[in-house]
């Protein structure tokens, strides 16, 4: 207890040896604490001394939320929620119709509240808990934690450093990070669970349990990066701007810089194999590797424009596309590249391929291009996207994603037609990635969205510990 505004603290006395997991006063004299095994004190002299209460569960109760003078709300397991509304002294049940464990509570007043707890649940009231209504968090994670400052604007947090926030009473969650504020440029997977997001100031996260939780890597280097590529959950590469390359043979414990001849900005990385790759760039730049980034040889591109993109399908068929509308095409691993007709001269941001036919390129203005003979012809499909897409990826000859400005996500499932879904966030979504049917989008503030599944048909967002 403290009564000098946290300078100084006193023990008191609890009346019970259970771990105690939450309290709250109304004012000054009357407090509610909970814990385990179904743990309930009260006090009303300030905490002088503490009583037991019968709890109506046999449950855990976990927190208390409290509004003068006299009503207290606690959550506990299996969706419990009760309410006092005599200090403490009696309680009653009120109906969750959740089951789930409820980890926090949150009232303004004796009528609005909001509880939250596991797989992403959100729970609010406007009668008193009379009546509790399930919202959409669009989170599978814990949230362990909520809080509002008035009827409109509240947060919830939880589990792998979630943060989401509303600004209606929580008629939408949007994801907030918890710290790294930094443009995300890049994402790659490996495998299932194996990833990789760069972006500004050197940041390189990592994580090894499919996007749960993100972890920073030492990059040695405080430069823009650009793209990330790995072969294996081993060895990848990450470019950027001012020539930076770096190499990794231990997922990213350990990140080693590469020379090279040029130092312009790099603007994508391909690798096929841990010793075959590409890097592309301003002016045209198209640099390969044949020993794993110890040596890069220039290609001729015969582009003068900025390349933006870069995809392989093997050892031998790629293609870039950048600046003006241009896209370039190699089939013998870039010993020539040459030019195809893409019938646009805007802005190609990205580029790629489900295999050597079946291909698409996003740019300015929310165009789409797709091709079905490998690039010989080009297509314009209807995105409905009013800003740039910068963000491409082809999962299969019918299936492929679009990431862009506003936190545009689309995806189309034939190939032809393109629907938008919803990524619960505006920011600029600057990357999409997919191995098998996981997919992964990054974009600004360090947002990182996942796609659950077609089975859920939901994207998730995950928000990375630091």
């Amino acid at each position: 207890m403290t009564d000098d505004g946290g300078e100084h603290w006193t023990p008191q006395p609890s009346a019970s040896d259970k771990q105690l997991t939450g309290i709250a006063f109304a004012d000054d004299k009357n407090g509610v604490a909970v814990g385990s095994e179904n743990t309930l004190i009260t006090t009303n002299d300030g905490g002088a001394s503490w009583q037991p209460q019968k709890s109506p569960v046999q449950t855990g109760l976990l927190r208390v939320s409290a509004v003068a003078p006299n009503k207290f709300w606690i959550v506990g397991g299996n969706g419990t929620i009760l309410i006092s509304s005599d200090t403490g002294a009696t309680w009653a049940m009120q109906t969750s119709n959740s089951s789930s464990y409820l980890h926090s509570i949150s009232f303004i007043n004796d009528k609005q509240g909001w509880a939250s707890g596991a797989d992403g649940t959100i729970l609010r009231t406007k009668d008193g808990g009379e009546t509790w209504s399930a919202q959409l968090s669009n989170s599978a994670q814990e949230l362990t934690a909520i809080n509002f400052v008035d009827e409109q604007h509240g947060w919830a947090a939880g589990e792998g450093g979630v943060i989401y926030a509303t600004e209606d009473g929580g008629e939408k969650w949007l994801p907030q990070t918890d710290g790294l504020k930094e443009m995300f440029n890049a994402v790659h997977f490996a495998d299932t669970e194996h990833g990789w997001v760069v972006g500004m100031n050197g940041n390189i996260l990592s994580t090894g349990d499919g996007g749960k939780n993100w972890h920073v890597q030492p990059s040695s280097t405080t430069a823009n990066l650009r793209a990330v590529s790995f072969v294996d959950a081993q060895h990848g590469w990450v470019v950027g701007e001012r020539g930076v390359v770096l190499r990794t043979e231990d997922g990213g414990a350990r990140w080693h810089p590469k020379p090279l001849p040029s130092k312009l900005d790099l603007h994508s990385a391909f690798f096929v194999s841990a010793s075959a790759g590409w890097i592309i760039g301003e002016e045209g730049l198209i640099l390969r590797t044949a020993d794993g980034g110890d040596s890069w040889l220039p290609q001729t591109s015969n582009c003068r424009f900025w390349l933006e993109s870069v995809t392989f399908i093997n050892a031998t068929t790629g293609w870039a596309a950048g600046e003006a509308g241009c896209i370039l095409h190699t089939t013998d691993g870039g010993t020539t590249w040459k030019t195809q007709e893409s019938g646009t001269r805007k802005w190609l941001y990205a580029i790629s391929f489900a295999d050597e036919k079946n291909g698409w390129a996003a740019g300015e203005d929310g165009l789409i291009l797709h091709t079905t003979n490998g690039g010989e012809d080009w297509t314009v499909q209807i995105s409905g996207a009013p800003s740039n897409l910068l963000g491409i990826k082809a999962v299969s000859a019918r299936r492929a994603w679009a990431v862009g400005l506003n936190g545009i996500i689309l995806h189309t499932e034939n190939g032809r037609r393109w629907q938008r879904d919803v990524s619960n966030t505006t920011n600029p979504l600057r990357a999409i990635n997919f191995y098998n049917d996981n997919g992964w989008a990054v974009g600004r503030d360090g947002v990182i969205l996942r796609y659950a599944g077609q089975n859920s048909g939901e994207l998730r967002t995950i928000l990375g510990n630091k």
